[in-house]
């Protein structure tokens, strides 16, 4: 692969910087997490900071909370989580790039597929981008082991191979579902290349070591026999209807634009009608395909194998941006033909750039058109704002109690001021609890459910006039001690 030029240089740097603006939108408004997965991931890390950690969901992302808990140390991680999607994106753009760049030696096709890659949608059910949740965290590596595994194969480079293996074994600690996803991908694209894989099956029996490693780490967590674990693993590899509490059946045009998926059927048509591209390419054609099938299978069968649904749905995107900037490509190919046909122009040089822009803008503009149009039922919940995180923020200077408070202000209550949320939704708590004391006007059921809690804080936009002590009062944001 050629160097980058210097000019090349500086329009990858401002793809960068449109790509962190485009991620960081959602946040001009509010500077604040903005679902409550990125809350509940702040909170397990900050209980792992503070030697409370309770590993929701079995600690298996235990790897990412490690993460978040070294940027705790050094900045509030509440106040710096906002940058965190937006940086990750453009990590993840740039991983993109450069496996695009070494695969094809195109510095314009890795551009396209930035281009594409930042178009990807986000919502609540398929999460995406907007969000710093492990999938996010993981978007960057899953490109550079796909990068390093193809390539060290192709160019049998075993520093390569274990490059992608080291990332895989990360992977096991962070969100293994980024991993798992990509087995029968992986298994296909080692099957075009098994002479070299029969020849080296020693080394490659260090793949073996993801396995090994990834149910040890689930006989500790769950503190069971390694035949359990493995019995487990098989069992959780099984994904049913219902996996998560959002909308299931989503449309592609949720997570990917109708431009990108025209330009992608194209990109792959023609790789798939070239057998040296076809050969050269094939981990952008495998990886789609299978994707593709994974969600065919779960509409009709009602399941996932290795992935959840949702989650295939992004797995399913990710592979496409490659193939949108190969049909972009081929698009402004055979743009040139009908021009150098026009026999009265003269400047057909100038011209063929004038289209080639005009091509360019046009995508873009139909690439990004409904980036910000989400289904009803999938846009982000209410959110904190400055008055609840202000609200909460005092109660980080009083004794450690336990806080009765309404979504969306539980959720923030440990992140923020480290005090204990009675629920914070399908994470912590029972909310019902919650609902039944707000929504009661006795006094005597609200102490009832008070005293049963142990609750010792109430936070409330609304009075309440039951006799309790209130320390704080600011902008519709009320806090009641209960002695």
């Amino acid at each position: 692969m050629q160097k980058i030029k210097k000019k090349e240089a500086i329009i990858v740097v401002l793809f960068c910087i449109a790509i962190f603006l485009l991620i960081y939108s959602p946040h001009f408004s509010n500077p604040y997490p903005l679902y409550i997965d990125e809350w509940q991931h702040i909170t397990e890390a900050l209980k792992l900071k503070n030697s409370e950690y309770s590993g929701y969901a079995k600690g298996h992302e235990i790897g990412f909370h490690v993460f978040l808990m070294l940027i705790s140390f050094v900045s509030d991680i509440v106040l710096i989580y906002k940058f965190l999607p937006a940086l990750f994106a453009v990590l993840s753009s740039l991983a993109l790039f450069y496996f695009i760049k070494k695969k094809t030696g195109s510095f314009w096709l890795g551009l396209f597929s930035m281009l594409f890659f930042a178009s990807i949608k986000s919502n609540i059910n398929l999460s995406g981008l907007w969000f710093f949740i492990p999938l996010t965290f993981s978007i960057p590596l899953i490109y550079l082991y796909f990068h390093f595994f193809t390539q060290g194969i192709e160019n049998q480079n075993k520093k390569l191979i274990l490059a992608s293996l080291g990332i895989m074994l990360v992977l096991v600690f962070v969100h293994a579902i980024s991993l798992s996803f990509a087995i029968p991908i992986l298994l296909i694209y080692s099957f075009l290349h098994k002479d070299y894989i029969k020849k080296e099956y020693k080394f490659f029996s260090l793949f073996l070591l993801v396995p090994v490693v990834l149910v040890l780490f689930y006989s500790l967590l769950m503190k069971t026999p390694i035949f359990n674990a493995t019995l487990l693993l098989i069992k959780m590899s099984k994904f049913d209807y219902g996996w998560n509490n959002t909308a299931i059946n989503n449309s592609f045009l949720e997570v990917y634009s109708l431009i990108g998926l025209a330009l992608a059927t194209i990109g792959i048509s023609c790789l798939l009608h070239n057998k040296e591209a076809r050969k050269k390419y094939s981990i952008f054609i495998i990886w789609p395909i299978v994707t593709f099938l994974y969600i065919i299978f779960y509409k009709v069968i009602g399941f996932s194998l290795f992935s959840p649904y949702q989650r295939n749905m992004y797995y399913f995107a990710l592979s496409l941006p490659f193939l949108s900037a190969a049909g972009l490509q081929f698009i402004l190919s055979k743009a040139k033909a009908p021009i150098r046909a026009i026999r009265m122009l003269k400047n057909k040089e100038a011209f063929a750039n004038l289209v080639y822009v005009l091509i360019l803008i046009a995508t873009i503009f139909l690439t990004f058109f409904q980036y910000y149009t989400i289904h009803e039922n999938l846009q982000i919940p209410a959110r904190i704002d400055e008055s609840d995180y202000n609200a909460i923020k005092f109660l980080s200077t009083q004794p450690k109690g336990n806080v009765m408070a309404k979504l969306p202000v539980s959720m923030a209550i440990y992140p923020v001021s480290q005090q204990n949320p009675l629920a914070t939704g399908y994470f912590y708590g029972d909310t019902n609890i919650i609902k039944t004391f707000f929504n009661s006007t006795d006094c005597n059921t609200k102490q009832q459910i008070i005293s049963q809690n142990n609750v010792n804080y109430i936070i409330s936009r609304k009075s309440i006039n039951c006799g309790w002590q209130i320390i704080y009062n600011q902008n519709n944001q009320k806090i009641y001690k209960i002695e």
